[in-house]
């Protein structure tokens, strides 16, 4: 993150996350792409025994979220994060928050370990049965039958966002 100027704190640190959830909101693309040095977001964090990475997360129109799919199997009902000393932004546990805030805008979201295929594949959309990363889904579709005629829906740009971080 980077100290900015705030007209109501004065000073503030602002970070990457909060920066990609607000372009995401007024450009709405169709995927957004976290680069980290980790292959994405775990149970826990990656080096403590018994974390497992969170493949797919499911986001309803809410903003709530649960986990559909990890490497272990395993059903999760928490996420524990933890942050490095130095990072004051709010590491993994932010990325995820803005994460599943772009999700519930209706924006794919994917967070990749940088610099792999499977990251290269995300900012693709080609996201196949092997692809090792974590993707969050948005709310599924309203029905086509629920959509008021003549009301105009949000068009998707055909960009995508990428942003990359390191955890620590």
């Amino acid at each position: 993150g980077d100290c900015v100027l705030d007209e109501r704190l004065g000073c503030t640190i602002l970070g990457g996350d909060a920066i990609t959830e607000t372009l995401a909101a007024h450009l709405r693309p169709r995927r957004v792409v976290f680069l980290t040095n980790v292959d994405g977001v775990f149970t826990k964090p990656p080096h403590m025994p018994g974390a497992h990475l969170v493949q797919e997360v499911q986001v309803d129109p809410h903003g709530g979220w649960r986990v559909i799919r990890t490497s272990g199997g395993d059903e999760v009902h928490n996420l524990e994060f933890d942050c490095s000393e130095h990072d004051v932004t709010g590491g993994l546990e932010t990325k995820m928050k803005s994460a599943v805030a772009i999700a519930a805008g209706g924006v794919e979201v994917f967070v990749a370990r940088a610099g792999s295929a499977h990251a290269l594949n995300a900012m693709r959309d080609d996201h196949s049965t092997d692809w090792w990363g974590t993707w969050i889904r948005p709310p599924p579709q309203t029905c086509a039958g629920s959509i008021s005629p003549g009301v105009p829906q949000p068009k998707k740009s055909h960009m995508s966002l990428e942003l990359s971080t390191q955890v620590n």
